[in-house]
């Protein structure tokens, strides 16, 4: 990071500016327009002009009695010390995406890859997933991330952790949207830290609207939710109770015109309640990546099949329905030892999974990006 270009005396006001968290994004927003973006003015600001910009009496006082124990050096030196940089809505970086939306953050705060947001869809979902939502998420966000998608989550246990990291097992980038600092001291949920660490110091970026060292509250997952949104352009509620923060999310991004897609869950199972509830709604169904990628007008990765051997292809093919390995030996006139061998080699690559039951499965990155030629009756070409 370049000191003498990140904190110059113009932002070094605005980083004062945005480390309050007492004033609003819109009356931070009126106060750049109000001073024509200069940041030395900062200081000068009076309780007229927080009036003029829509602060309230309070709010005024609070943030002038603030002021004047606040200390820009120490503030840049934090951001240093966190590897953590400040992004203004004038900056490269500052996703143009949320520009446009009702309300966007005054600032953001981000640690690791520049931000990119190529193809961007939001994973989102309940803190309690079922296995069926755990492998839902995982094979739309490896579908999604290997055909060139951004996956944007909110680091949440449950279904955003797992959608953060299928993204980076996929070669993919993710975007992780907090409700508190970015910096690792106060990652929530603590469980996440070393998730957020391997997304920051991989093909990803954790970022927050607010400063580092901000723990997170209650009310701060509603604005942490119309970014997960707004950064975005589509939405896939994986599992969701009738009252979650998932379908919060889902609601911002209706509200900015965003695709929103809903998988459908068992009616009997109570974190599918809202999502299907959502179906009911007029909200799109998806049950593969290819439904997402479609309506963006993405084209789907493709896997060589020049690149799987013969026996690798035979397996992948007879996968049609979940089967158990003394099924697939029989069907495939094989040894259980090739077999292990093969479904090994299928599963590092994200093309195949156990299931807990100890079930074979084909996933939806393979279903999505292998084209199947299947014979009545398979034979392994080569014996071991």
């Amino acid at each position: 990071m370049e000191e003498s270009r990140q904190w110059d005396e113009s932002r070094l006001g605005w980083l004062t500016l945005s480390w309050n968290t007492g004033l609003s994004a819109m009356v931070k927003r009126r106060l750049y327009e109000r001073f024509d973006r200069d940041g030395t003015k900062v200081a000068k600001i009076n309780k007229q002009d927080l009036f003029a910009a829509g602060a309230t009496p309070e709010a005024s006082a609070l943030f002038i009695s603030w002021r004047s124990t606040a200390d820009a050096d120490s503030f840049a030196a934090r951001c240093e010390k966190d590897e953590v940089r400040l992004v203004l809505p004038w900056d490269d970086e500052f996703p143009k995406l949320l520009t446009t939306t009702a309300e966007p953050p005054a600032c953001l705060f981000l640690r690791g890859a520049k931000l990119s947001l190529e193809n961007s869809v939001a994973v989102v979902g309940t803190r309690r997933m079922t296995s069926y939502g755990r492998r839902a998420t995982k094979e739309l966000t490896e579908g999604l991330a290997t055909a060139g998608c951004t996956i944007v989550s909110g680091l949440a246990l449950g279904i955003d952790g797992v959608a953060h990291a299928a993204a980076l097992d996929a070669g993919g980038r993710t975007v992780a949207v907090l409700g508190g600092g970015c910096d690792t001291a106060t990652v929530y949920p603590v469980e996440h830290a070393r998730l957020a660490d391997r997304i920051a110091s991989g093909n990803g970026t954790v970022l927050s609207e607010m400063p580092p060292g901000t723990n997170c509250q209650k009310y701060h997952f509603l604005q942490r939710n119309r970014i997960i949104a707004g950064l975005s352009r589509a939405l896939v509620v994986v599992e969701a109770p009738e009252r979650s923060g998932a379908l919060v999310t889902a609601k911002y991004a209706l509200e900015e015109s965003r695709e929103v897609f809903v998988v459908p869950g068992p009616i009997t199972n109570e974190q599918s309640r809202g999502t299907n509830a959502f179906l009911k709604y007029g909200a799109a169904p998806c049950t593969e990546p290819r439904d997402i990628l479609e309506t963006l007008g993405i084209e789907a990765a493709t896997v060589a099949v020049a690149n799987l051997t013969a026996d690798e292809h035979a397996l992948i093919a007879a996968l049609d329905v979940p089967k158990y390995a003394d099924d697939l030996c029989r069907e495939l006139k094989c040894p259980a030892s090739t077999l292990s061998v093969t479904a090994s080699s299928l599963e590092l690559r994200g093309l195949l999974e156990r299931e807990a039951g100890g079930t074979y499965t084909r996933t939806n990155r393979s279903v999505a990006t292998i084209s199947f030629d299947k014979t009545p009756n398979h034979t392994y070409l080569h014996e071991h």
